[in-house]
């Protein structure tokens, strides 16, 4: 498992202000490597792997989504060491130089050794006191067991997910972040799906 980062605390304010900073995100939307080049891909936007396809929203706090998502889907903690990546961060936008590293993996729809469906949960680059502005965010794809190469589009596994999370306040495609297109060589419409922290 990979260790969060530690950031520096800031006053309790609502999450959307820690989202965006002066209309910046304050962190970006595709996940790099957690090796050397981790700080260069970050500050420059290159070296992309995962988009962060969903967002917990509101009472979206790393441990306990990670915890709702386990008991009210089809996925579950799947404890794997070795598949470091790391979201870039910055509390006022560009240039993102900072990182969190992911906490936990989950798998569903799929086995260890062969082809999944896959997420990796990272914590909010900012830390909250009040539980109802803590938030995360998830890499939600399938790929091909050994390789981590996708096969196939990003969507179907974002609304899968989203749609398993049904106890919760759901809105499909909240902030559109990138160009649609292919990634990796299978579909991403460049926005992130919002999932509320708290049952509906």
């Amino acid at each position: 498992m990979v260790a969060a980062i530690a950031v520096a605390a800031v006053a309790a304010v609502p999450a959307a202000a820690h989202l965006k900073s002066d209309g910046d995100w304050t962190y970006r939307y595709h996940t790099r490597a957690d090796d050397s080049s981790w700080n260069y891909n970050c500050v420059y936007g290159v070296g992309k792997v995962d988009p962060l396809n969903v967002l917990f929203w509101q009472f979206g706090e790393w441990s306990r989504m990670f915890d709702h998502a386990n008991s009210h889907t089809h996925w579950y903690d799947w404890n794997i060491l070795g598949s470091g990546q790391v979201m870039c961060i910055s509390p006022t936008g560009p240039p993102y130089d900072g990182k969190i590293g992911m906490h936990e993996q989950a798998q569903g729809h799929g086995i260890d050794t062969g082809p999944r469906s896959h997420y990796r949960i990272f914590p909010a680059g900012h830390t909250h006191d009040q539980d109802e502005n803590k938030w995360s965010t998830i890499d939600v794809h399938h790929e091909s067991f050994g390789t981590h190469a996708p096969d196939e589009d990003w969507e179907s596994w974002e609304n899968h997910f989203v749609g398993e999370m049904e106890e919760h306040y759901r809105d499909p495609d909240a902030y559109c972040r990138y160009t649609n297109g292919s990634f990796r060589h299978f579909y991403d419409n460049g926005c992130v799906s919002r999932v509320g922290g708290s049952h509906v």
